[in-house]
């Protein structure tokens, strides 16, 4: 009994000296794939922000309406992005400049040649129209796309360039699918004013740019979070991709941007007073009509008085200008002639 109780003791010491250098292992091995996990986190992100974007069609440019070929740089950065600024008819009393903001990897045709349509009813109707391709994208430079938690600051860039080339202000920021966060979040960044210190530092006063200067919102299929234009990019078929990739892959995209912290857009309506149009294909074969559903209830609440809610009855994705030409400029007609007709809309 004594020689079985010594023995027990005698590997008592041995075994506790074991365990330290098993649980120092496992945690070895454990940070090790938290670390292969976080990088393919990283990779998977970098991919996608690095997709290809769609060939731009250089015959198209033989189709437009008149224009001028415009260079130019987002602030901070010296990537040099390509435009086309269409003049409106000058036969008529000019309305605003629209600032078109197309979708993620695409460009600034972003209904193809059927583009040429569009600008030149705006054109028509006393609107100037600058059209650009964002960072990454058609003609512009940039190796990654931010799904607009960096092409915002794009946006402004356009809105400074139109205003040097038009000498107006008045814009209205036309977005369609990821290009309505890139539209939103440009605005957010403005200064609610010039600020005093701005205005007197400034070769030319007039050219600070504000929340003031931007007089209205097109907005084609709307989320109600950036987020869900980032997913739809995201695979799910794996148990990894639904539950990891879709949920942290955005949050890396907008940090990787250099992006702001806004996810949800919704509270943004609050806070914007002038006139906003939501159009969407319905029903919308790619994105969940529930959050274009949820964005369009708040802003009618929001805003019932300045909310112009079309819908083109028409399954797709981003497809009722074209599926229905007539339907979708007649409806923007209706909204540019309530809010920015020449009696009553933004002075020139």
């Amino acid at each position: 009994m004594n020689e079985f109780i010594s023995s027990s003791k005698n590997k008592s010491p041995r075994s506790r000296r074991v365990w330290p250098k098993v649980l120092a292992v496992v945690l070895i091995l454990v940070a090790v794939a938290l670390g292969l996990f976080i990088y393919s986190l990283f990779d998977a992100a970098k991919t996608l922000m690095s997709l290809p974007a769609e060939a731009f069609n250089p015959i198209a440019s033989h189709l437009m309406p008149s224009y001028e070929q415009v260079i130019f740089q987002p602030s901070g950065s010296d990537l040099q992005l390509n435009g086309w600024f269409f003049q409106a008819n000058k036969d008529v009393p000019f309305r605003g400049n629209i600032i078109f903001i197309h979708q993620v990897r695409s460009n600034k045709l972003e209904f193809g040649l059927e583009s040429a349509k569009l600008f030149n009813y705006f054109l028509e109707k006393g609107f100037n129209v600058l059209a650009f391709d964002q960072r990454h994208c058609g003609q512009s430079q940039g190796d990654a796309s931010g799904y607009g938690y960096a092409e915002y600051r794009d946006v402004q860039a356009a809105m400074a360039t139109c205003y040097r080339l038009s000498g107006r202000k008045n814009f209205i920021l036309y977005g369609v699918g990821s290009g309505v966060t890139t539209s939103l979040l440009a605005w957010e960044d403005l200064p609610e004013a010039p600020s005093a210190e701005d205005l007197a530092e400034a070769k030319d006063p007039e050219s600070i740019l504000s929340r003031e200067d931007v007089k209205g919102f097109i907005l084609d299929t709307p989320a109600a979070s950036a987020y869900d234009y980032i997913r739809l990019d995201i695979s799910d078929h794996s148990f990894l991709q639904r539950n990891f990739y879709r949920r942290y892959i955005p949050d890396i995209v907008r940090i990787s941007s250099s992006g702001p912290d806004r996810v949800n857009l919704i509270p943004l309506l609050g806070h914007i007073e002038v006139p906003i149009m939501i159009t969407r294909n319905l029903p919308d074969t790619v994105l969940n009509q529930a959050t274009t559903d949820t964005f369009i209830t708040e802003c009618v609440r929001l805003k019932s008085e300045s909310s112009y809610v079309v819908e083109i009855p028409e399954a797709g994705h981003l497809q009722g200008f074209v599926l229905d030409q007539e339907k979708y400029l007649n409806d923007l007609g209706d909204f540019l002639d309530l809010y920015f007709s020449a009696a009553s809309g933004p002075e020139a």
